[in-house]
């Protein structure tokens, strides 16, 4: 049965290999790097969860969100 971390194949243009070959180090994997750049760009749904607070949620200084929180 596979599991999350079981091996796939993904085919890609070479074009795309050779750029994410640029952001590989030694030691990572070409999943790590996806995974790096998909952590970097913000879903969709993540963009319109901070659309709405923005909105709808009271604003908060900074100092006043320092008086309440304990540090």
């Amino acid at each position: 049965m596979a599991t999350d971390r079981s091996p796939t194949t993904i085919t890609v243009p070479v074009l795309v290999r050779r750029a994410l070959a640029k952001y590989k180090t030694p030691g990572k994997t070409y999943g790590d790097v996806i995974l790096e750049l998909i952590e970097e760009y913000p879903t969709e749904a993540f963009l319109q969860e901070m659309d709405r607070r923005s909105r709808e949620e009271p604003r908060v200084s900074l100092s006043e969100l320092r008086t309440r929180t304990a540090y």
